[in-house]
């Protein structure tokens, strides 16, 4: 969990970059009441009304399932389940449910917006170096003697 106001803000705001959606204006003004602090691990109890938080660690788990479950219905299955999957595997043995499952584990397992972040930029890495693959095996002679 974070510790401060500024850290989640800061966290949320990067979220936002990184899987669009529509909510994390009202986390941000949820993150800036004065009245929300940050409660113990050990006194802390989930607020069960998203739209009433009763801490900033309220906020941070709303946002954070709110953004698993945007990045997983809006840009992981869709765009890289159903069209790139082969980039999820570690090694060629490996089939492509698993890769997937395996995948679709430590999104969900994420315990805090950073893990999040860090997931989706290993996921993100492998798509840019599939892009590059496909890029460079398609230049032509030309391109490829004269080192363009």
């Amino acid at each position: 969990m974070s510790k401060n106001r500024n850290e989640l803000l800061r966290d949320i705001k990067s979220l936002a970059l990184l899987i669009p959606g529509d909510d994390y204006d009202l986390y941000i003004k949820q993150t800036q009441q004065k009245n929300l602090d940050y409660v113990p691990p050990f006194g802390f109890l989930p607020a069960m009304d998203e739209k009433n938080p009763k801490s900033l660690n309220d906020v941070e788990l709303n946002v954070l399932s709110k953004s698993k479950q945007n990045y997983l219905n809006n840009i992981f299955i869709p765009v890289i389940v159903e069209k790139q999957a082969h980039i999820l595997k570690d090694d060629k043995k490996e089939s492509e449910k698993s890769a997937v499952a395996r995948w679709t584990d430590l999104i969900k397992k994420a315990q805090t917006p950073n893990q999040l972040k860090s997931v989706i930029e290993k996921i993100n890495l492998r798509m840019k170096s599939q892009t590059k693959g496909k890029n460079s095996q398609n230049k032509s002679f030309w391109k490829k003697i004269l080192g363009l």
